[in-house]
């Protein structure tokens, strides 16, 4: 009896600390089953995904984990490493990347997977705009594995990757609107805040800050340059209008990893319940609604081409796919 107690005191210290801005309660608006469990080759968590078209997509994850989808179905692909691998963006069919928390990046072409290089710090995030324009944001202040300080933000020219990191950051996420235009967000190891930080094409400025507190931001996903959607933990989730962030939805007992706008009515977010169970948001004109699925664990990343085609990976291999019922 003693020893459930105290686990049960544990747990729900461990619940407190993961998700200290717990109040809101979940809410199921309707029980339409729109997502439904793909099979899945791996029993590898997988920590993303990204979809060029309808039949062409791809997953990324533990072990070095490489997932290709053509239409029918998921099939492992060759992978050159067997690091833990947390991202992946293609800029064309045969124009393809993914980075592990080792710093290594990896590059698609001509079918098939190869090492690029390896960078300092710990990669947290990749995007391209085109195939010569790529950023990756980097865990910077932290020591790697050598004892050095690795920088924060990488930026790709088309032929190699080169450090512009004006500060001592830990970037979580990065995502750019255009060459001129591009956003950050993570901690400041000087500073002891959690920011953002916006490009101009020019230099970074850094005087934003999250207006959550503790509210790591883990993914972006605009519209437009006026019209950007960010998630992290807490369920913090914020809207920028073009002049600043602010809160779209109180914090509440889970964090969100990811998140996809299709249309400026039409959003995803997904991630993590307490105890690890996984969690979909959906977003219409009338806000922010958790919505029915199928009992599955932590959900990483998502990723859609259309209002009717979606898709979201996570724990321990898993796949679901958004079909909405008629």
């Amino acid at each position: 009896m003693r020893i459930g107690v105290l686990y049960l005191v544990i747990v729900l210290v461990v619940v407190t600390l993961l998700f200290p801005h717990c109040h809101k309660k979940p809410t199921y608006p309707n029980e339409r089953k729109e997502w439904e469990v793909v099979e899945s080759p791996t029993t590898n968590s997988l920590n993303a995904v990204y979809f060029l078209t309808e039949d062409d997509g791809w997953a990324v994850g533990a072990n070095g984990t490489i997932l290709h989808y053509d239409g029918g179905e998921w099939s492992v692909v060759e992978s050159p490493t067997t690091e833990y691998l947390v991202d992946v963006h293609f800029v064309s069919p045969d124009d393809g990347w993914a980075i592990s928390e080792t710093g290594i990046v990896l590059h698609y072409s001509s079918s098939s997977w190869g090492i690029d290089t390896n960078l300092a710090g710990r990669p947290e995030d990749i995007f391209f705009l085109t195939s010569t324009s790529g950023w990756i944001a980097s865990a910077g202040w932290c020591r790697t594995s050598s004892g050095k300080q690795g920088d924060a933000i990488f930026q790709y020219d088309g032929s190699s990757w080169h450090d512009i990191s004006p500060g001592a950051w830990n970037i979580y996420s990065i995502h750019f609107v255009s060459e001129n235009n591009g956003w950050a967000a993570g901690f400041s190891a000087g500073q002891g805040n959690d920011f953002f930080a916006h490009y101009d094409g020019a230099s970074w400025d850094t005087t934003t800050y999250c207006p959550i507190p503790d509210g790591h931001i883990y993914s972006f996903s605009f519209l437009s340059p006026d019209n950007g959607w960010a998630v992290g933990r807490a369920a913090t989730i914020l809207h920028y209008d073009g002049s600043q962030w602010a809160i779209s939805e109180e914090p509440s007992c889970y964090a969100l990893y990811s998140i996809f706008f299709v249309a400026p009515d039409e959003g995803w977010a997904v991630g993590s319940m307490e105890f690890g169970n996984g969690v979909i948001l959906h977003y219409d004109n009338t806000g922010w609604n958790i919505v029915s699925i199928p009992e599955v664990r932590d959900l990483n990343s998502v990723s859609f081409t259309s209002g009717e085609n979606g898709w979201t990976v996570g724990r321990d291999g898993t796949i679901l796919r958004y079909r909405p019922e008629d």
